[in-house]
């Protein structure tokens, strides 16, 4: 409740942006099926539940929940119908509809709402309605969506399940964070050496 006050005092969620944290990466990587991998994700709040995680894969949205209610939900993609993205006051808002439900997180990072929204709006199935995003994220804010992305993919990396054209990208995105002072000489070694042993 002191958070949702918090928010609508300073206008924004202040722990709506950033990479994935070490909680939020044991709660993801215990819900990852072996063949799952993070595509997108976005972090807001539930009205009436508190915090809310959501985490696309290939086939699922992992919704994490905070508060009373934590738990791990999952939807599949395919049972999606509808998925709309609005800019607010507070952040952004994304909800998606099944036949039988909506979900939403309001108080979104809009970089993270934007990406996590054009992310499953390319996974949708034929038919299903979203709405385009708004406006387009500033150079700026394109680049630490995908760093923050790409630091939480590689830190939820298994290891072994990659194929070479993955693990190339993995490689290509871990020097990228090692250029930007995000992964320091060690964890990019070792993140180096898991990927070219697994290829």
């Amino acid at each position: 409740m002191f958070q949702q006050i918090e928010i609508l005092i300073e206008g924004m969620n202040p722990e709506a942006g950033g990479p994935l944290s070490d909680n939020e990466l044991s709660r993801v990587r215990a819900a990852l099926q072996p063949d799952e991998h993070l595509g997108a994700f976005v972090r807001g709040r539930i009205v009436g539940a508190g915090g809310g995680l959501w985490v696309l894969t290939e086939r699922r949205v992992l919704t994490l929940q905070d508060g009373r209610r934590r738990g791990v939900g999952t939807l599949p993609v395919s049972a999606v119908q509808r998925l709309t993205l609005e800019a607010g006051r507070y952040g952004s808002t994304v909800a998606l509809y099944t036949a039988d439900e909506r979900k939403s997180l309001f108080a979104a990072h809009p970089g993270l709402a934007q990406t996590f929204a054009a992310a499953l709006a390319r996974s949708l199935p034929a038919g299903a309605a979203a709405t385009a995003p708004a406006a387009a994220l500033s150079q700026e804010q394109a680049a630490d969506v995908a760093t923050w992305v790409s630091w939480s993919r590689l830190r939820l990396m298994p290891t072994g399940h990659q194929g070479m054209a993955e693990n190339l990208m993995l490689l290509r995105e871990a020097a990228t964070l090692h250029e930007r002072g995000l992964l320091d000489g060690a964890e990019y070694g070792a993140l180096k050496g898991r990927l070219l042993d697994a290829a």
